[in-house]
């Protein structure tokens, strides 16, 4: 756009204003189509510290379907405390 001579960048051009007018009329109309998405790809990255008195960090794994990442993080035996006993009051 700066390459070009003065009187082709200003208003000044016959039609330029309908030029306008006709590239945002498009933009509206397919930025509202539903099949139409701009995607933007770049990476991502995310760590943390597991214990691994607590965990089987041996045991870690992780799945990715469509576009989801999960990730399994199995609890030792002895790190998973019994649920409560139910006591019947007679």
């Amino acid at each position: 756009m700066t390459n070009l001579p003065t009187i082709l960048r200003t208003n000044a051009v016959p039609f330029r204003q309908i030029d306008t007018v006709f590239d945002n009329l498009f933009n509206d109309f397919f930025n509202t189509v539903s099949l139409h998405r701009e995607i933007h790809r770049s990476a991502f990255s995310r760590w943390f510290s597991v214990d691994e008195d607590e965990y089987e960090v041996s045991n870690i794994s992780a799945n990715l379907v469509d576009g989801i990442l999960s990730i399994t993080i199995p609890k030792k035996e002895e790190a998973v405390k019994p649920l409560p006993r139910k006591i019947e009051v007679s």
